[in-house]
C-alpha cells in the first residue's frame, strides 16, 4: 500500500517560517505508493512516529483510487512512510 523510505531517502520540510524537522497536528504530508505521491492533510499525531490523515490527492496521476487507497479516506501510517512535510 504505502512505500517506506529507504536509507538514502530524504524528507523535505517546507514552511513560511523557520523550518522545524517535526510533524505536527494539522500538517500536510507527502507519502508514496509505488511511483505516485499520496497527498494527505489534517494530520493528527497519534503517538510519536505514528499519524493519521486524510488523502486529498495522488500525483502525478490525479486518480481517485490507487493501490487500495482512495480520496477522502482517513489512513494511519508511520514516520517511515513520510517523504515530505508542509507546515500547517
Amino acid at each position: 500500500m504505502l512505500t517506506e523510505k529507504g536509507p538514502n531517502d530524504v524528507v523535505f520540510y517546507t514552511s513560511g517560517e523557520l523550518i522545524v524537522h517535526t510533524i505536527s497536528d494539522g500538517d500536510s504530508l507527502t507519502l508514496r505508493s509505488d511511483d505516485q505521491d499520496v497527498l494527505v492533510r489534517d494530520v493528527v499525531v497519534l503517538e510519536p512516529g505514528r499519524y493519521s490523515a486524510t488523502i486529498y490527492g495522488f500525483e502525478p496521476s490525479r486518480a481517485t483510487e490507487l493501490n487500495g487507497l482512495r480520496l477522502d479516506q482517513r489512513i494511519q501510517f508511520g514516520e517511515r512512510h513520510v517523504f515530505g512535510v508542509r507546515r500547517a
